[in-house]
């Protein structure tokens, strides 16, 4: 017979030959141990490799190595020996193979070990250059190949829910299933229905090593909660008949599937895992199926792993029984009993009484006296130092408490986001009043009935559509007559309400929610010394202050000695300016709701300067993880950490 390297079948050749692989050439390689013939010496072995080169039958470059090894071949010592020449590569992308002949001297027995980059040779020809340089097989030739086109893709994806960090390949256990139902399409079926439950969409990427065709594809099953386990595995099987390749243009996928349905002794399909995330599946003796899910470190933390690697299994259980399979994909259970108990105990945290800390004035007050002239609050027409800033919301106070703010009322404020607003909110604080805040973007309407629900008799602000109640300006507040020598009250104790926030509600209808003092510190001391938070710090007010965010982003900022940047609401609103705002002031603490961010994300992809922050906070909606991996990479998280952090006002 001829072995041609030029004929390749199905697509393996292609994809291997890709330069995502030259780096790691051993994610490229499979290999073959066979022993060598009973009476065949190794130096008979290396007489047919001569001959072969002889009449042309192998490339003149291959050679094999031979190792003598004391001992047989079951020693310690040379098991150790053959599997370290098992896992070895070939060493560079080019080279045809690697023949290495161990040689037990012990008995005189012998192991010929092969690896070959599968560009150059699949797997029916690794079996055929074993025959020739075991038996001498005449019929069997190898001819020279021409290089392999050279390719290149993008990097591979990492899956969005692997939480990688850096370090070696490992892999976890594939425990065993029933083998009788298992078939590709049946594996396929079930890593895409996982897939689907960790929210990689309705029709999950699944890469496919197919031993058999020595062929890869990059599939897409289409995949629903509510689809019958058969029709799923009919969508795989389509896919898999389909066999999609994987392009030039199109990264590695970030999870494969390789299954060997009759593996040959000593053939292992790869050196090291090809997909970033690789479940492994063989037949076994007894007809089961069995394996292990390889992980680049990167891909996937060892408990996510391992989490998959359970999941998967539970699912090819439920899928390859149609007897016991569920009526829909969605009823798999992906947890056994104990991992849904102690999902449930996660729950269960015990009730602790937080200490009673000091109120917002209070922390406030301590800060300022600690850094005087360090910038408080800063927006585009100045800034104020904390020294500043204690001395004007002094005034306000002192104003409104001639309005008739005191403890136990309620004090509106509506207005745009400048230093008036971070002051007046101050000043109703130092008053002993809450404040409630409202947004001038709102209808009337709604101000209105806020105003109205929350029981206001006074609103600052520069709207003045609140019906019968006294309005005030910032500017009236600063001046030093109306605040005479009223001088500030202050909340009777951390327990007392510091502001009143409208949420939207499901109906529509706004509901105020009562936070006190003692909340507010209790976020802050939860929070600073985790994240770091001082006076090196520069923050942004990016949201309104009728959106919780902005508690948040305020009193983290101030009662941590940090330097709050206020932010224009257009500003807000365009992501290249404020961007440019972010890169201008050097901002350090970065607080977004996932939807803005991605506008913002796009922005800085292409932009070469880096911004300098350190700690980005998530917000006030659901976070999509894998919206954060274009920032990754320019940001890694050594660099910037990343928190998703739920709504205050919920919490």
């Amino acid at each position: 017979m001829s072995v041609s390297l030029r004929t390749r079948r199905g697509t393996a050749a292609a994809f291997f030959a890709r330069a995502d692989f030259d780096t790691d050439v051993d994610r490229a390689c499979h290999r073959l141990t066979v022993p060598v013939p009973a009476g065949t010496t190794p130096g008979q072995v290396l007489d047919h490799l001569a001959a072969a080169h002889g009449r042309g039958a192998l490339p003149a470059d291959v050679r094999v190595w031979l190792e003598d090894l004391p001992g047989g071949p079951a020693d310690p010592p040379s098991v150790a020996r053959r599997a370290r020449e098992e896992g070895r590569g070939i060493g560079r992308a080019g080279a045809l193979l690697r023949a290495v002949l161990l040689h037990y001297t012990a008995d005189g027995g012998a192991d010929l070990v092969l690896v070959v980059h599968r560009s150059r040779l699949d797997r029916a020809g690794l079996a055929a250059v074993a025959r020739l340089l075991l038996t001498g097989d005449e019929s069997v030739t190898v001819a020279a190949p021409a290089d392999p086109p050279r390719t290149s893709g993008p990097a591979a994806r990492m899956p969005a829910w692997g939480l990688g960090e850096p370090g070696a390949t490992a892999s976890v256990p594939l425990s065993p299933v029933p083998g009788a139902g298992v078939t590709a399409a049946v594996l396929v079926a079930a890593v895409a229905a996982v897939r689907h439950r960790y929210g990689d969409g309705d029709e999950p990427p699944v890469g496919l090593l197919d031993c058999a065709a020595d062929d890869v594809a990059a599939l897409t099953v289409p995949v629903a909660a509510g689809m019958r386990p058969g029709e799923l595995v009919g969508h795989a099987a389509a896919a898999i008949a389909a066999r999609p390749a994987v392009t030039d243009g199109q990264p590695v996928p970030d999870l494969g599937v390789v299954f060997l349905d009759d593996p040959a002794p000593g053939y292992r399909p790869f050196l090291r895992p090809p997909f970033p995330v690789t479940l492994c599946w063989y037949r076994r003796a007894d007809g089961a199926v069995a394996g292990d899910c390889w992980y680049e470190p990167a891909a996937a933390s060892p408990a996510i792993a391992a989490q998959l690697a359970a999941h998967v299994t539970r699912t090819l259980a439920a899928l390859a029984d149609p007897a016991a399979a569920p009526a829909a994909v969605g009823a798999v259970a992906l947890l056994d009993a104990a991992e849904g108990a102690a999902l449930v105990e996660l729950g269960r945290t015990a009730a602790t009484a937080a200490p009673v800390g000091p109120t917002i004035p209070a922390a406030f007050r301590a800060v300022a006296r600690s850094r005087p002239d360090a910038p408080a609050v800063s927006d585009d027409r100045g800034t104020l130092t904390y020294r500043e800033l204690d001395a004007l919301t002094d005034r306000y106070a002192g104003a409104l408490r001639r309005l008739g703010a005191a403890p136990g009322t309620r004090v509106g404020v509506c207005l745009e986001r400048d230093t008036d607003l971070v002051a007046a909110l101050l000043g109703v604080l130092k008053t002993g009043a809450a404040y409630v805040p409202m947004d001038p973007t709102y209808p009337a309407e709604r101000l209105r009935f806020t105003a109205e629900d929350a029981g206001l008799t006074l609103v600052v602000s520069t709207v003045t559509d609140f019906g019968d109640r006294r309005v005030v300006r910032p500017g009236e507040l600063a001046d030093e007559e109306l605040a005479g020598d009223a001088a500030p009250a202050t909340p009777p104790d951390a327990t007392a309400p510091a502001y009143v926030i409208y949420t939207s509600g499901s109906t529509g209808r706004p509901k105020g929610v009562v936070v006190a003092h003692r909340q507010v510190g209790a976020l802050v001391a939860a929070t600073a010394a985790d994240l770091g938070l001082g006076g090196d710090d520069v923050w942004t007010l990016f949201h309104a202050a009728a959106f919780d965010f902005s508690v948040w982003e305020i009193w983290g900022c101030l009662l941590t000695g940090g330097h709050l940047v206020v932010v224009p609401y257009w500003v807000s609103r365009s992501p290249e300016e404020f961007h440019a705002l972010l890169a201008r002031r050097r901002v350090t603490v970065l607080n977004q709701t996932p939807s803005a961010f991605v506008g913002l994300r796009d922005v800085d992809q292409r932009q070469e300067a880096t911004l300098a922050v350190r700690l980005l906070i998530f917000g006030g909606e659901a976070l999509d993880v894998a919206a954060l991996d274009p920032w990754f990479r320019r940001y890694p998280p050594d660099r910037c950490r990343v928190v998703n952090m739920f709504g205050i006002t919920e919490t």
